[in-house]
């Protein structure tokens, strides 16, 4: 089948998927395969390589193994829906092995540093406090901070609503509200805002204008380098933080909950080495030795 014609239809398919991030995720990965089809001449769906396209991106391309495995599970998903749309009959994607990644770069903030951060900005930047705070106590994703509204926000059950079309599984949930985080949005007065404005919008304040998320991150770069920390401390960071010391006060239990993983294991994975607590359990048990 016509190579555009598929591209095109894929595309349309997509296009109401309720995420923006997915959409354009998607739409990015479909722009490299057709670069590379471009480059080699490939005017069919069936003449693809799926395994050759991969070592094009890891080779030619230089990409790193994460954003490689990356583009594996896409074209995983790519090849199921083309079996699904009837466009083609066999996996065109055999069964290529994810490669091995390196350890994030990402990691957590001390106590120390956590403590400068907000003494820096509260007498700079409160708003960008407020999302700082908010990642950190929350633990909502950037994206998913991006798309805050003041009306999801309820002082009085002190949660936070988290709608599924802006939620990264789908799901609409609610996120407890920390004392710390609501003291300072009424210290701003954020929620005298309309309630179809946004909590981050121009200057980090609240707006009808709709920004992306990486105005975090570009904030948070600056912010590390007035402060002279190093890179591995990023504005996610400040999640991986706060999953830790809540895990470690309150318990993994409670910290998965507030983050809405799946499972304890998928906390665990945001506690490392030392952030990891030792169960009571563990030190009064009586063996047999």
């Amino acid at each position: 089948m016509d190579l555009n014609n598929v591209f095109k239809h894929y595309l349309q398919h997509h296009s109401r998927m309720v995420k923006r991030s997915t959409r354009e995720d998607y739409c990015k990965r479909l722009t490299m395969l057709s670069k590379y089809c471009s480059m080699h001449c490939i005017t069919t769906i069936e003449e693809i390589d799926f395994t050759q396209f991969l070592n094009w991106l890891y080779v030619d391309r230089g990409v790193a193994p994460r954003t490689y495995n990356n583009y594996r599970t896409w074209c995983c998903s790519f090849c199921k829906w083309l079996r699904q749309q009837h466009i083609i009959t066999d996996d065109q994607l055999p069964d290529v092995p994810p490669l091995k990644e390196p350890p994030k770069v990402r990691q957590p903030l001390p106590t120390d540093i956590l403590k400068q951060v907000r003494d820096y900005l509260y007498h700079r930047n409160k708003h960008f406090l407020l999302a700082v705070m908010m990642e950190y106590y929350c633990f909502i994703r950037p994206d998913e901070l991006s798309n805050i509204r003041i009306g999801d926000i309820d002082a009085k059950a002190h949660a936070i609503y988290v709608r599924a079309e802006i939620s990264k599984n789908g799901r609409a949930e609610m996120v407890g509200l920390n004392n710390a985080v609501l003291s300072l949005m009424r210290e701003l007065h954020v929620l005298r805002s309309p309630k179809d404005w946004y909590l981050f919008s121009n200057r980090c304040r609240p707006g009808a204008t709709k920004l992306h998320s990486r105005m975090f991150r570009d904030r948070w770069a600056r912010l590390r380098k007035r402060l002279n920390l190093p890179k591995e401390y990023q504005f996610y960071s400040l999640k991986d933080s706060g999953i830790r010391d809540l895990a470690n006060s309150e318990g993994i239990v409670i910290a998965r909950d507030q983050a809405r993983h799946s499972s304890i294991a998928v906390t665990n994975k945001y506690l490392q080495g030392r952030d990891r607590p030792v169960h009571a359990e563990t030190i009064h048990f009586k063996g047999a030795l």
